[in-house]
């Protein structure tokens, strides 16, 4: 027989305003594959984080759609900004990237103990997916994680 794993209760919060400004574990922000803090809400983090955040991202990179890779918070009060690369250069919404970026981001959380994660709104990236199609991903991913914490 096998042993069945029940998922903790985990609470959610939604908030409106500027990411950089929440004292948690980890910052969640959409990437491109080459890394370059380029996209909206990446540049914002790169402009408050320092350079320091894009460098260490680039180092890693490129990397496929679908994955994600972790640096230093640089100035921000969590200690990791995780990058999450939903879309690729084909610009074409794609569910299993999707999928796969947001496991791989909830993978290096859990790897390194962290509980508290704020998101930006991943795949969303240059208006490629629509809002309620992304949702339903993440939410999906999200919910079927399993967090090792």
């Amino acid at each position: 027989m096998s042993e069945q794993r029940v998922a903790e209760p985990m609470e959610i919060e939604v908030w409106q305003g500027e990411i950089a400004e929440l004292e948690v574990d980890a910052l969640i922000v959409p990437a491109n594959e080459s890394l370059f803090m380029t996209m909206p809400v990446a540049r914002a983090v790169k402009l408050r984080g320092g350079e320091r955040v894009e460098l260490d991202a680039v180092e890693q990179g490129p990397i496929e759609a679908g994955s994600a890779v972790v640096t230093g918070g640089g100035n921000f009060a969590a200690p990791y900004v995780i990058h999450a690369v939903a879309v690729g250069h084909d610009l074409q919404p794609d569910a299993d990237r999707l999928r796969r970026s947001i496991h791989a981001t909830l993978d290096i959380a859990a790897r390194l103990g962290l509980e508290r994660l704020a998101c930006a709104p991943i795949g969303l990236d240059r208006g490629v997916s629509p809002l309620g199609w992304t949702t339903r991903c993440r939410t999906s991913a999200s919910c079927s994680a399993t967090w090792s914490s």
